[in-house]
């Protein structure tokens, strides 16, 4: 009896460990503010907003967070400082999306604006399970409208919303319940028309008419995905599932290759016939046998819209359309990761490397790790080998009229001119995503979570936005000092203009005016949750306090938690 009562007692305690674990699993990205400045003419004031694991996360020093300005009086909230990795450069290279994590902002380059707030997730309790709430971005082919998707509230059972915005005016067009759930791959075929992937089919939807087709479907089990639109938007390729396609017309489909997991002694006879320079072409075959697996094929379009160049695990192909051939480019010894063809169809740039989880252990001894930058010359069938490097090499960006080659190497940015294939490095202290604008003159890219612009013709770098910070310190009503990387940064908030300064400012930091006093408050929402805390304001005159911003209205769940 004894030892039933004991067992009984270990289950109902065991119970309340799982619900208490599970419970603070769920609410792991509460609110932290700190260190708030009132601004000298006291209608804002600025101050940090800091995650729980938001640090860890981004890679970035410790005790460094967002900084966020917020009206004193009303509970207008926008951001100062973005985390500019995930950007998002329009077709017209004139405007920016940033994904801050937050909520999403246009960045405008031509009007010299500071970032515009298109959607805003910062209530006082996060319930969502992830970092981001924004699930696909993506811009129309004239850069004057974007589709964005995103999940508000918890990302299981939280309300989806697909929406296309005008990027000048910002006004939204909700679409309900047109697409279903969240859509993924959004390709547009005009400023009205996309292509996206939704439960293992791939439809078409016009939402100025409200119609939508169905193009590819492997429902319920086999799923079509990826597609990619032609040069001339008349073909589509896509995945179906070890398979890839490509749709000519409402019903033609061609087989364009099928990936096997060979065994070692068949891959290597296989080789032999291939690549020994007896047959360089295979025609009218159903399909292209590649070793490996699907994730390491990738399938890309040539600008005349009859070509496509595959690239398999260690191979280059290229199919023709037309007379359904097969015509082997080149073997590597090692996995090719990524490969991308010159605009004039003439060249293959190749990044082939042993840098990725396969080869882990290399990776950390640095040994055996090996990275190449090669070029394939489709005319005169020559390989050259433009960079060894024990570093990765990844990224690999042409300019619109392909005579130059941005890629990331060793952290840094590199450009390499294609015709000489000469390169050199641009960046010296970290670099990432790099984006031609549009005279292919200037390259905008990422660098310790700002986003930066580079003019190659004069090697002046502009700070367009600012990574995370600390201590937001007002100089006068329009600006403000941030300590972000142990450097000092002079931040505008109403243009795109960051720059460096040596030191602080001597003024000291407005936490009390003449008429208002900023300050932290601590505040305990429900037992099961930590102490958060939130910025507060008081009238001098009055004594009468308030707290300066308020929960957002779209999400009013924040508001019930508060209350519970």
């Amino acid at each position: 009896m004894k030892m039933q009562k004991w067992f009984i007692l270990c289950l109902f305690a065991i119970a309340i460990l799982c619900r208490v674990h599970s419970a603070q699993g769920f609410e792991n990205e509460l609110a932290i503010y700190r260190n708030p400045a009132l601004s000298p003419d006291e209608s804002q004031v600025a101050f940090e907003c800091r995650d729980w694991d938001t640090g860890a996360q981004e890679e970035m020093p410790k005790g460094e967070s967002d900084i966020f300005l917020a009206d004193i009086k009303g509970s207008n909230l926008r951001q100062l400082t973005f985390m500019s990795g995930d950007f998002h450069l329009s077709p017209d290279n004139t405007k920016v999306l940033i994904n801050s994590g937050y909520g999403l902002y246009l960045l405008d380059l031509n009007k010299k604006e500071a970032p515009r707030q298109v959607f805003n997730r910062f209530p006082e309790v996060y319930l969502s399970r992830e970092w981001s709430p924004i699930r696909q971005l993506s811009w129309s082919p004239s850069g004057k409208k974007f589709f964005f998707a995103r999940t508000i509230g918890d990302v299981i059972s939280g309300q989806k919303k697909n929406s296309i915005v005008d990027a000048e005016t910002l006004g939204e067009t909700v679409l309900d319940d047109e697409l279903g759930s969240i859509p993924s791959r959004i390709q547009w075929i005009d400023d009205n028309t996309i292509i996206y992937e939704r439960d293992n089919e791939i439809l078409i939807y016009n939402y100025l008419t409200k119609k939508g087709d169905l193009l590819a479907s492997g429902y319920p089990n086999e799923p079509c995905t990826d597609p990619v639109l032609s040069p001339d938007m008349q073909k589509m390729l896509y995945r179906y599932t070890d398979q890839y396609k490509v749709r000519l017309g409402p019903q033609m489909k061609i087989v364009i290759c099928e990936i096997k997991d060979l065994p070692d002694w068949a891959a290597e006879e296989l080789a032999k016939k291939l690549w020994s320079g007896e047959e360089k072409m295979f025609k009218k075959t159903d399909y292209l046998l590649l070793g490996g697996s699907i994730s390491q094929v990738k399938v890309s379009w040539f600008r005349d819209s009859q070509r496509l160049l595959i690239k398999g695990l260690k191979e280059l192909w290229i199919y023709n359309l037309t007379d359904s051939s097969y015509t082997p480019v080149f073997l590597d010894s090692i996995p090719i990761k990524e490969a991308l063809l010159t605009p004039d169809q003439n060249k293959v740039f190749f990044i082939s490397s042993l840098w990725s989880s396969e080869h882990e252990d290399a990776r950390i001894t640095g040994k055996g790790n090996s990275s190449n930058l090669k070029v394939y010359d489709l005319k005169n069938k020559v390989c050259r080998t433009i960079f060894r490097d024990s570093g990765p090499i990844s990224q690999l960006r042409l300019s619109s009229d392909g005579s130059s080659l941005a890629l990331v190497r060793g952290g840094n940015i590199w450009i390499v001119n294609t015709a000489t294939e000469k390169g050199y490095q641009l960046t010296s202290d970290g670099g990432l995503s790099p984006q031609w604008l549009l005279n292919d003159k200037s390259i905008l890219f990422s660098s310790d979570g700002s986003l930066v612009k580079a003019d190659l013709r004069t090697g002046k770098f502009t700070n367009l936005t600012l990574g995370r910070g600390t201590e937001p310190t007002w100089i006068s009503d329009k600006e403000v000092v941030v300590k972000s990387r142990g450097k000092f940064w002079q931040v505008s908030v109403d243009k795109i203009r960051v720059k460096e300064i040596q030191k602080y400012p001597d003024k000291p930091r407005l936490t009390k005016g003449k008429k208002y006093e900023v300050y932290i408050d601590e505040v305990k929402l429900v037992p099961r949750s930590p102490d958060l805390t939130q910025v507060k304001a008081q009238d001098l005159k009055t004594s009468q306090s308030w707290v300066v911003k308020r929960p957002w209205c779209n999400f009013p769940w924040a508001l019930e938690e508060k209350n519970r």
